[in-house]
């Protein structure tokens, strides 16, 4: 493009910082705009995002996703210390009926803290030089004409606002956007929202360690019945280790420090182990907004120009299941593949087009967290489909706890690197269908570390 054009980027989270990344490409200004006060340092946000403090996980998929847009990137993160973690060999993992078989898979990922992440990729953003932050707070959109044309920054002095053009307006603030009422304001009717809630509560808190821990990563998968009580514990540093404790209904961890590590020792002593002679760095804490909250923008009949929703705004995932940021990584490679065929953005309506496929880039991962979620006793009679993919993945779980080459499947599945449907093509179908004509349908008792141990199995 000839002229000069500006991209603003409301949200400055994983998803917003992507954004910025692949607008930077196209549009000659990109500006964050975010509530956090700015680093003078780096001329970007300098605190961390309130759910920092949580353990974050970026999957497979979305690590080589992070990788192509910030080359470097991983490598910058591991001489920081994080580890990298073989999701079969060094995790131990125990689903609703056993402990998954323990083995060298292709799938291995970076482990590190929210806080390491933003760092790295803030001060990428920052050396781009056309991308720029700025500290407020948004009061509202822009626009007329069926056209987004900026937004309404709220100013010191009281009840003044003062505008900021662009073209091109992404919201990505998190799923406590206001983007619905703003949109509200200009005339546009509200979205159809999907929301699938669940009983889960978690809290986290950072350990120092004085010896390196057995596995890399311990997970302790909650499903309300079973296991009423589980966690993680993830090592991001040599000598660090963030720990995130979940329970379901009543029975949630809370924010005494004192109850803990009681409440990992209860969940599983492999929890309790990660945390022996480990130190705290703080207190923990509670995370309770863990729904599933899509607004199904896409939909819309009329999409204005101008405007993008993306990461949790759009979609917000419970976020145990740790596919927010993958999330968020997929949708900003799919806006730059589309940007990178337009020769002119502002000459085609391209933003409504954009919006209707992230509606289908969705679909996935929406199922994958909302099936799960849908077990939940306030589900108590889900419809057909279901009923049918809650037992078959049952299926899949059970055969996955012996046979190397679901686990791995699996696994395949849960980094978003293979879609969950692949568990259902002729050859997996095959194996779960022999395996239950096999043996009974009850769980197994959970396999010793040392039983579970396996020759490497070969990648399918």
């Amino acid at each position: 493009m000839s002229r000069k054009t500006t991209a603003l980027v409301l949200g400055s989270g994983t998803s917003g910082m992507l954004a910025a990344r692949v607008l930077s490409d196209t549009f000659s200004e990109v500006v964050m705009i975010d509530r956090r006060p700015i680093d003078p340092a780096t001329g970007m946000f300098g605190d961390g995002v309130p759910q920092a403090e949580h353990l974050h996980v970026l999957l497979k998929r979305g690590q080589l996703v992070l990788e192509r847009l910030f080359p470097g990137v991983l490598a910058e993160l591991a001489a920081g210390g994080g580890p990298t973690n073989d999701w079969g060999n060094t995790t131990f993992w125990v689903n609703p009926y056993g402990v998954h078989p323990v083995h060298p898979t292709e799938v291995t990922t970076l482990q590190f803290s929210r806080e390491a992440l933003d760092a790295a990729i803030l001060a990428r953003l920052s050396a781009r030089g056309n991308v720029r932050a700025v500290s407020a707070r948004v009061a509202g959109l822009a626009g007329n004409d069926g056209r987004i044309t900026g937004v309404t920054l709220a100013v010191r002095t009281a009840g003044q606002t003062t505008e900021l053009r662009g073209d091109l307006v992404v919201d990505c603030r998190g799923r406590g956007s206001p983007i619905v009422e703003e949109m509200a304001a200009l005339g546009y009717p509200a979205p159809r929202i999907s929301r699938v809630d669940n009983e889960m509560g978690y809290a986290s808190c950072f350990f120092r360690v004085p010896r390196t821990p057995a596995w890399e990563l311990v997970y302790i998968q909650v499903r309300p019945g079973l296991i009423n009580r589980g966690g993680a514990a993830c090592r991001i540093a040599p000598d660090r280790l963030v720990v995130t404790l979940i329970g379901t209904g009543d029975d949630r961890p809370g924010a005494r420090p004192e109850d803990f590590v009681a409440f990992a020792a209860s969940a599983h002593p492999e929890l309790a182990e990660q945390l022996r002679d480990a130190a705290p760095l703080g207190p923990p804490r509670l995370w309770r907004s863990l729904s599933n909250v899509r607004r199904h923008f896409g939909r819309m009949r009329a999409w204005p120009r101008g405007l993008l929703v993306l990461g949790d705004a759009l979609c917000a995932f419970n976020p145990v299941y740790g596919q927010g940021m993958t999330v968020a990584a997929v949708e900003a490679e799919a806006l730059g593949a589309l940007l990178r065929t337009l020769p002119d953005p502002s000459a085609v309506a391209w933003e409504p087009r954009f919006q209707k496929q992230l509606e289908r880039l969705l679909f996935i991962p929406w199922l994958m967290s909302t099936m799960e979620d849908m077990r939940n006793r306030k589900f108590a009679n889900p419809n057909l489909i279901a009923r049918t993919l809650h037992g078959y993945i049952d299926l899949v779980l059970r055969g996955a706890v012996t046979d190397p080459a679901l686990h791995i499947a699996f696994l395949r599945v849960m980094h978003m690197m293979r879609s969950p449907f692949s568990l259902m093509a002729p050859g997996a179908l095959a194996q779960v269908l022999a395996r239950t004509a096999r043996r009974a349908l009850g769980p197994p008792p959970p396999p010793s570390v040392q039983a579970a141990r396996l020759e490497p199995a070969a990648p399918r």
